[in-house]
């Protein structure tokens, strides 16, 4: 289902809907995706993803003999644009449990809570930063404060990675959740919890800016300027290499490298003054 898969293309046309719209290659480079569009717009490499979700539906309003669309600005997408998550109070209970669980001196009034998200998933591991990095960060982190705990969190799959942090740092306060956050409402509600979420580029950081945690997002592969979460408490770490980014829509998000230099180029350092920075 990327942006520019055939896939995507034939299930369009396949749904049978009289208006379909979707990003169109043109004289790219790239797969020949037919003509099932009604309406083509140009996927455009030096706009913000949200920018170009925007013109697929303000295409509707534009004139199809006039290609490519649209022709016209598309502005950033504004704080009061984005989605925001109220909990319900029975998640919030649910999920104050599970940290009184994990830590039973967990009093949100008192701690500080610093969640991890350790792991980039499967579809890009490159994205990865190092999961000995992780471990150095959850140390750091409880080292500077006697009130602050440390959330891990991920799916169950993962949860190695979990058991490593937590043998790293030996502590009470290292509360590893990796696998218990059932659903998206259930991890979105633990970050409304949360003073400030840790993570590679990928789909948690993004959901986390429906709150008001910080969020802390560590880019290499991909660059930030097209997919950093929106929001005034994002804050993004980017070494700009110049092999950076090398995955992207235009490639298949392939890449041949195997040593993410410029994700372990973000020191341990960096994160934790960002991450305590007020």
């Amino acid at each position: 289902m990327e942006l520019f898969s055939r896939f995507s293309s034939i299930l369009t046309f396949l749904s049978g809907a009289k208006r379909r719209i979707g990003f169109y290659n043109y004289q790219g480079e790239g797969l020949y995706r037919g003509r099932y569009l009604t309406h083509r717009v140009t996927y455009n490499v030096h706009m913000h993803m949200s920018q170009n979700f925007m013109a697929l539906i303000e295409s509707l309003s534009e004139d199809t003999i006039d290609e490519p669309l649209v022709k016209r600005e598309i502005p950033p997408s504004s704080l009061d644009q984005r989605l925001w998550f109220s909990p319900d109070e029975s998640l919030k209970i649910k999920i104050h449990e599970r940290l009184k669980k994990g830590y039973p001196f967990w009093d949100p009034s008192v701690n500080k809570l610093f969640i991890l998200n350790p792991s980039p998933g499967d579809l890009l591991p490159i994205r990865g930063w190092p999961l000995e990095y992780f471990g150095q960060l959850a140390q750091a982190l409880l080292d500077a404060g006697p009130h602050h705990l440390v959330v891990l969190l991920g799916l169950s799959k993962v949860r190695s990675d979990g058991d490593f942090i937590k043998k790293k740092v030996e502590s009470s306060r290292c509360i590893n959740l990796i696998g218990q956050t059932e659903d998206l409402k259930e991890m979105i509600t633990l970050f409304s919890f949360g003073d400030a979420l840790i993570t590679s580029d990928g789909g948690p950081a993004h959901f986390a800016s429906m709150t008001d945690i910080k969020v802390v997002v560590l880019f290499g592969p991909e660059t930030p300027r097209l997919y950093a979460p929106l929001g005034s408490q994002v804050h993004v770490l980017y070494k700009a290499f110049s092999c950076s980014p090398c995955v992207n829509v235009l490639n298949h998000r392939k890449t041949p490298c195997s040593d993410n230099r410029c994700l372990k180029a973000i020191s341990v350092e960096q994160v934790v003054s960002v991450v305590l920075k007020e």
